[in-house]
Parts: structure tokens; sequence; C-alpha cells
């Protein structure tokens, strides 16, 4: 993976809490784009830093992928970009209904999309979904 030429073309940050604890959900209520370079940057910096060969992960399902709620949501995304906070919502309300642990702790739910991202030598786009539990201020000089 080759993130040289990545660049977050949208992101929806909603907040999910804990359904054990009835705690809900928050939803965006508009998308952002047109980050300034530094702050995209930035941003891929925190969220893929740590990514490596080894971190694919795949979509499953028993019979079809097409039962897989996130898949499915994932594609319409790519299909027809003007419902991607729709989308991301639909995204948030199934991993809230199916997080029913009492330790999960509520937290920011980034999710966005990825374009320039090369994977096995081919340029495609991609789409991130974070789950932001602990949030510290980070100073540099």
């Amino acid at each position: 993976m080759d993130f040289t030429y990545a660049k977050i073309k949208k992101l929806a940050i909603h907040f999910v809490g804990n359904q054990a604890q009835e705690e809900g959900y928050e939803v965006a209520q508009n998308i952002l784009t047109d980050f300034p370079e530094e702050l995209n940057m930035t941003l891929l910096n925190i969220f893929l830093e740590n990514f490596k060969a080894d971190d694919y992960f795949h979509f499953a399902h028993e019979t079809s992928l097409d039962f897989n709620e996130v898949y499915t949501y994932s594609q319409n995304i790519f299909a027809d970009p003007s419902h991607f906070l729709e989308d991301t919502l639909n995204i948030l309300k199934h991993l809230y209904s199916v997080s029913t642990h009492p330790n999960i702790k509520s937290g920011d739910l980034w999710i966005f999309e990825i374009e320039g991202l090369v994977i096995d030598g081919e340029m495609c786009s991609g789409l991130g979904i974070f789950k932001v539990e602990n949030k510290e201020v980070y100073l540099k000089k």
C-alpha cells in the first residue's frame, strides 16, 4: 500500500454511544470537503500511518457479500457520491445496532473517502471507517 498520493475527498464525523447503556448516536449535519493540504496530510498521517501490507481486511458474509451491510453501504458511496452523508449514516446505524457489548466506549466515528491510494500497483479510491474513543491533544514545535 502506498499513501503518497492519497487525499481525503469527503469526510463525515458522527458520534456513536454505547447501545447497551442507551447512549444513542449523533448524526453529522454535513460533510467536510476541500481540505487545506497540511490538514489533509495531518489527518492521513494520524489514521493511515500504522497500516502495513498485512493489515488488509476483506468484507465477508456466509452466503453473499450483498448481505453484508457495511459492504453494501460502501458500494453505494462509490456508485452514487451524492448520497455520501446518507450512506455514512447507514453505516453509523448499523455499527451501533450490532455493537451490543456493555464495555464498548462511545466516540467519534470518522468516515472518509480517500482518492489516490496505490494498492498492489493500482491507483484506486478507498473508504476509511475509524472510531476515535480517546482524544488527546498533541502539540508540536
